[in-house]
């Protein structure tokens, strides 16, 4: 057996034993398609719990309104922990005191934090069951492992064997592509046994799922 095999059948094998020790989380029930994220069971509820309140409907008025005094309004009107990073945020020198304004209405949750944090170079990852307030750069530090079946995405090539390498660039070129370890970043792709092993940020995450149902939809 080669050396990329074992290794193949080495991180396989290390992704089955952290789905049997931390338990997962299926985004799709009963699906064939269905992504299986690597988390305790803690922490998959508090995940589900936190990106169900990110896409309900938001509707902010806030006129110099201290940045703490925001999150504590979020926090209680969606139901959900917000955190700051506050270490992260006093590297680059913002204060929770920071005035906000801000009037929007119509939108998710999710677009309305991209709206305030965006202008202080700002965003937030789904960390320790809380949703963390931090940096860009800090945030680049958090990321999630998901596991993507797509045999039923492949195609064979004259020899009977399936190519992955064409999703995979798909992904790594049209999806942050500047986030990949090929890259230089922090994020890291592999194909084994039908299925994509990805760890990488939850907004990367969601732009594949986004991607693949997308090609899930073209005729073959």
């Amino acid at each position: 057996m080669s050396c990329a095999r074992q290794l193949c059948c080495l991180l396989g094998l290390l992704v089955l034993c952290l789905v049997l020790t931390h338990g997962a989380i299926v985004s799709a029930q009963d699906s064939v398609h269905a992504t299986i994220a690597i988390n305790s069971p803690e922490e998959s509820a508090a995940y589900a719990r936190i990106q169900a309140a990110l896409a309900s409907p938001a509707e902010l008025n806030f006129v110099e309104t201290p940045l703490s005094d925001v999150f504590a309004y979020l926090s209680d009107r969606h139901g959900i922990p917000v955190k700051t990073d506050q270490p992260a945020l006093d590297d680059q020198g913002v204060s929770d005191e920071v005035a906000v304004t801000m009037s929007v209405e119509g939108v998710s949750l999710r677009s309305a934090l991209r709206l305030i944090l965006a202008p202080l170079n700002l965003t937030f990852v789904i960390e320790d069951e809380v949703l963390l307030v931090t940096t860009e750069d800090k945030a680049q530090e958090y990321r999630l492992v998901r596991v993507y079946p797509i045999s039923d995405l492949l195609t064979e090539n004259e020899d009977g064997q399936t190519d992955e390498t064409c999703l995979v660039d798909a992904i790594t070129s049209t999806i942050s592509p500047t986030a990949w370890d090929v890259a230089g970043g922090p994020s890291s792709i592999m194909f084994f046994h039908g299925a994509l092993i990805v760890a990488a940020q939850g907004d990367v995450h969601e732009k594949i799922e986004q991607l693949l149902s997308a090609l899930r939809k073209v005729p073959h």
